[in-house]
Formats: C-alpha cells, sequence, structure tokens
C-alpha cells in the first residue's frame, strides 16, 4: 500500500515537471516571435507591361483605355499622373482590377482625333514608393490615321525628373500660351529626358514647367520654368524633332523693397534691399532723406556699393541729421534685374551722430594682383570703401611697364567709390605692368586718407596665348539667361 502512494507521488511529480516544461517552451517561442527576415529594399520601379487599346490603333470606338502596371501602385498617384492630349476637360473614371486600371470618358471620345495618352513619372508603387523611371505614352485614333510625330530632349537641372513638358500650337495667342493648359504634355523621366509623341503636324512652341500644383497651368509665383531656344516646326514632311533641352529657373515677379537704412556714422547710410538692383536705381538722385518732424528734407548726395553684400549700398548725406526727429529714407523709384519695378518705397532711418573716422582705402582690384589678363580694350578698376573726390587724383597714379615705359590712361568712375583706368592705347603683348596709386590723395567727405602707396602688378597675355572661336551674343541679359 505504501509503495503504491510513493509511486503516486513520483509520477503525479513527473506530471507536474512535463507540464512546466512544456509551458516554459510555449512561452519562450512566444516571447522570441520575430518577424521573418526580409530580403534587399525594393527599389525596382514600377512600370506599365501593356496597355489597351494597342500603341497606334485607328478606327478605335470604345470610350476607354486600360493599363497593366508590373505591380501593386499607389491608385491615387496614378489619378494624379495621367495625362491626355489633347486635353480634356471631363471627369474621368478610374476603376482598378488588381494591377490593371480602367478609364473611362463618360463623354466619350471625339472623332477623328489623334489620343495621346501620358503616365507620368509621379506612379510610384506601394510597397516601397519607387518612382516610375520613364513617362509612359501611347497613341490611338478614333479616325482612320493616326499622328506619329516626335519631339525629344532633356532637362538639367539639379533634381530633373517629373518636370513636366507643355507643348503648344503656335496660333494667334502666341504672347500668352502660359496662361492655359497646353495641347500636349509629358514628363521628365529619371535620367531628365522626355518625348512628346501622336504630336499632329504643325508648329509647337515647348515649355519645361516644374508645375508645383500639376494643374497644367504656369503659376509665375510657384514655377519653375524653361524657355525654348527656338520654335519646334512639324509641318509635312518633318516627322521628329530632337535634342531640344531645357535649364530651368525660377521667374522673379516679385518687386523690390526697401529693407533697413541705418546709419553708421552722421554721413554714411547703409541700406539693405530685398534683392539686388539695376544700377540706375542706385543713383544718388533716386533718394532723399525725410525728417518727418520737422518735414525737412536732406539730399542724398553720393552713392556707392563699396565694400558691401550684394544686397546694400551706402548713401552719403552731409552731417546735422537731427538724432531725436523720425527720420525716413525714401526711394523714388526701385528695378530689380528682373526688370520688376516699384514706383517708391520707405523705410525708417537708425540715426547717428557718431563722427566718421574711417579712411578711404582700396579694398579690391580688377585684375587682381599678379594677374594675367588682355592687352586689347583694357579697363582696370580699382574698388575703394568709400567716397572720395576724382579731380587732381590723376597726378597721383603712375602706370607703367617694368622698363618704366608710361602708360597714357583717362579715368572714369563707376560709381562713387569705384575708379576705371582705361590705357588711351592698347597694351604691349607679353609685358609686366605696375600701377602705383597714392591712396593719400584719396580723401572722403570727412577728410579721411590713407598714408600708404597701392601697388598693381599684373602682365598681359599674346596671341599664342589665344586660341578659340570668336562670334558675338545678341539679344542676352546675363541676370535672365541661366545657360
Amino acid at each position: 500500500m505504501l509503495n503504491n502512494i510513493l509511486l503516486n507521488k513520483i509520477l503525479k511529480s513527473k506530471s507536474l515537471t512535463l507540464i512546466f516544461l512544456l509551458l516554459s517552451f510555449v512561452l519562450i517561442r512566444c516571447a522570441n516571435q520575430l518577424p521573418p527576415s526580409g530580403g534587399e529594399v525594393d527599389k525596382i520601379p514600377p512600370k506599365i507591361i501593356s496597355s489597351f487599346p494597342e500603341p497606334n490603333t485607328v478606327n478605335y470606338d470604345e470610350d476607354y483605355f486600360e493599363l497593366e502596371f508590373s505591380e501593386y501602385v499607389d491608385k491615387r498617384s496614378v489619378h494624379d499622373a495621367v495625362f491626355i492630349s489633347p486635353v480634356v476637360e471631363q471627369t474621368l473614371d478610374f476603376s482598378w482590377s488588381g494591377t490593371t486600371v480602367r478609364v473611362t470618358f463618360p463623354d466619350g471620345f471625339k472623332k477623328d482625333i489623334t489620343y495621346t495618352i501620358t503616365i507620368g513619372t509621379d506612379v510610384v508603387d506601394l510597397n516601397n514608393n519607387n518612382r516610375m523611371a520613364a513617362a509612359f505614352t501611347f497613341a490611338f485614333s478614333t479616325g482612320n490615321k493616326i499622328d506619329t510625330k516626335i519631339i525629344s530632349g532633356s532637362v538639367f537641372d539639379k533634381k530633373n525628373e517629373g518636370v513636366f513638358i507643355f507643348a503648344y500650337k503656335l496660333g494667334n495667342e502666341n504672347d500668352s500660351l502660359l496662361n492655359h493648359k497646353p495641347d500636349y504634355v509629358t514628363q521628365t523621366g529619371n535620367d531628365g529626358t522626355f518625348k512628346l509623341q501622336g504630336l499632329s503636324s504643325s508648329v509647337y512652341r515647348v515649355f519645361a514647367i516644374r508645375d508645383k500644383y500639376k494643374d497644367l497651368l504656369f503659376d509665375f509665383d510657384n514655377d519653375e520654368v524653361g524657355v525654348p531656344s527656338q520654335d519646334v516646326s512639324l509641318v509635312d514632311p518633318d516627322t521628329i524633332f530632337t535634342n531640344l533641352n531645357f535649364k530651368i529657373t525660377k521667374t522673379d515677379t516679385i518687386a523690390p523693397r526697401l529693407f533697413k537704412a541705418l546709419m553708421t556714422d552722421r554721413n554714411h547710410i547703409l541700406v539693405t534691399f530685398s534683392e539686388n538692383l539695376d544700377s540706375v536705381s542706385l543713383l544718388s538722385n533716386n533718394y532723399e532723406v525725410i525728417d518727418s518732424t520737422t518735414k525737412k528734407t536732406y539730399p542724398v548726395k553720393y552713392s556707392f556699393n563699396g565694400n558691401t553684400k550684394p544686397e546694400e549700398h551706402v548713401l552719403l548725406v552731409d552731417s546735422g541729421i537731427p538724432i531725436d526727429n523720425k527720420i525716413l529714407l525714401k526711394a523714388n523709384s526701385l528695378t530689380d534685374l528682373a526688370g520688376n519695378k516699384k514706383s517708391s518705397d520707405f523705410v525708417s532711418v537708425t540715426v547717428s551722430d557718431k563722427t566718421d573716422t574711417t579712411a578711404v582705402e582700396i579694398f579690391k582690384t580688377l585684375p587682381v594682383n599678379n594677374d594675367k589678363i588682355g592687352f586689347k580694350n583694357i579697363k582696370i578698376k580699382i574698388y575703394f570703401n568709400d567716397y572720395f573726390e576724382i579731380t587732381g587724383v590723376e597726378n597721383r597714379i603712375e602706370f607703367a611697364d617694368t622698363l618704366g615705359n608710361k602708360v597714357l590712361f583717362n579715368l572714369q568712375k563707376d560709381d562713387d567709390a569705384t575708379l576705371v583706368i582705361i590705357p588711351k592705347e592698347n597694351l604691349k603683348q607679353d609685358k609686366n605692368y605696375r600701377i602705383k596709386i597714392d591712396q593719400n590723395l584719396f580723401k572722403d567727405l570727412s577728410g579721411n586718407s590713407r598714408d600708404s602707396v597701392y601697388v598693381l602688378n599684373f602682365k598681359t597675355t599674346s596671341d599664342l596665348d589665344l586660341t578659340g572661336v570668336s562670334g558675338k551674343v545678341l539679344n542676352v541679359k546675363p541676370e535672365k539667361n541661366s545657360i
């Protein structure tokens, strides 16, 4: 009897131990569950593997087209990436079955027209948001012939993918093309290339647009634009035009403003603008200082860039502006380098009665010291940090070659602090020259000067140094042309 009881206890103990071990094993397995290890990150972009109707189909009489993608894609991105030429105003119906989408035209297609369907590169896959590498385009016709003309090219930019290409048939509205939707549209691929297909016989003007809102309209304040170098004629028998290339830039449509006016001493006003201005806007007679307390006006006598930032400028006035009164600086006209103009502008002046003790001196030259320059039609620019009077300074400037042969020259000023030295004759080839300027004679409005001699050395080139081509570029404004 005792043995049976002992045997039952042993068996029960072993059963409990076995149950404990099994539970422990299950719990450990649950606690250490991990997702299965994945493979490499998906970097393969989606693409369209088939379309219906087939490309270049004629006499098409259905009211839809279909696209099959190589993988599951974000449906919203497809909706935003379908472009149809000619542009249709009706709302399209998208219906999906797996990786295939049917796009239906509720109002149907027009008769005897070639439709070009473009799926832009904004389409992304669901797996890793990979964009389509290139736009997909196919054409079909509701008549018995199809338009097959092509324009291709590239966009060169830091981010050259996904840029829209707008093509307009030239007619009577050539000056306002970007005010309405284009006749044909496509997008650049990830290498910046594009191809407009299914074009009809016409002359086209093509633009590259980074269409921020994807509304197929150019927004001057938000969209970057690439302007064509020429119009494209695809009139029979012409069928293709290649290498239409663009560099895009932001269009400046905002007028410049006065930002700040600070008197650094009782004569100098450091003015800050919202952007660079044209030279006419920087003339001294374009400005006046107004005491709004006494209604007295102080004329601006001199104006110059000096050693300032590009958006800054220096104005000089006679001393005597009351420090306790409210002083304003008025600009009668401001025009930026893009031609945007503000008729007038005001800004408060921070007034100072500090005496000017800074000596006028040279801070930069063009050419720089020991530079090598041409020998024909030379202009040497000497940049001072302050206004100086030009009368009589030519007698304190020595211009000669290293053998002591003097060079005759004329003087002029780019602004009230920039001296331009212009030789009366071309310099000798392959010669060393030296310009010595006694800075002690250059005095600012307060009579300050630098007691030193500035020496500029340079060497001229020879005909043997010059190779290449010659010509003339017409109608180019550097501030507006980035190519």
